[in-house]
């Protein structure tokens, strides 16, 4: 139902694969991230990453890695969910080192024109904590905009991609 890859200028969006367990621990076990991600916790570990990556079987959740350059680095993770009211929410965390470049929002606005595509009777969400103004600039970016709506998480506001 959703792509199984697609390229950026710089990135490459791809299915997680439980070969990829170690680099998704190395840009998801940093408080920033565990923070921010509602089912995410720490430690987050090996197990942990098999346990996100086996989502990837079912119709919910996928979790596609953000690779980068030449060697094909993982910088980050970008999961669309199916919710029950006709949408798809996307959300993403990129490693520290990799925040401030623009990354977040190549990848969240690829993997949206992807929904849109493939799922175009579907409206594409995303939600944020309004004081976390990287995050809404990001989203910003990739062409979402805020719904004045409260998320479904406490906090939260949701916006819709344009």
């Amino acid at each position: 139902m959703f792509p199984a890859c697609c390229r950026t200028a710089r990135l490459v969006l791809q299915p997680l694969g439980y070969e990829d367990a170690e680099a998704i621990v190395s840009v998801t076990n940093h408080p920033t991230v565990i923070s921010a991600v509602p089912f995410v916790e720490a430690p987050f570990n090996v197990a942990s990453a098999r346990d996100l990556i086996a989502k990837n079987a079912g119709q919910q959740d996928r979790f596609y890695g953000i690779w980068q350059g030449e060697d094909r680095s993982l910088v980050g993770v970008i999961g669309t969910h199916l919710r029950d009211d006709d949408a798809v929410e996307i959300g993403y965390w990129l490693a520290p080192e990799a925040r401030g470049q623009g990354i977040a929002s190549e990848a969240a606005r690829a993997m949206a024109e992807w929904i849109s595509a493939s799922l175009a009777d579907r409206t594409i969400i995303a939600e944020c904590r309004p004081e976390n103004a990287a995050s809404w600039r990001v989203l910003q970016k990739a062409g979402f905009q805020d719904t004045g709506r409260p998320g479904t998480r406490p906090g939260r506001k949701l916006l819709a991609w344009q």
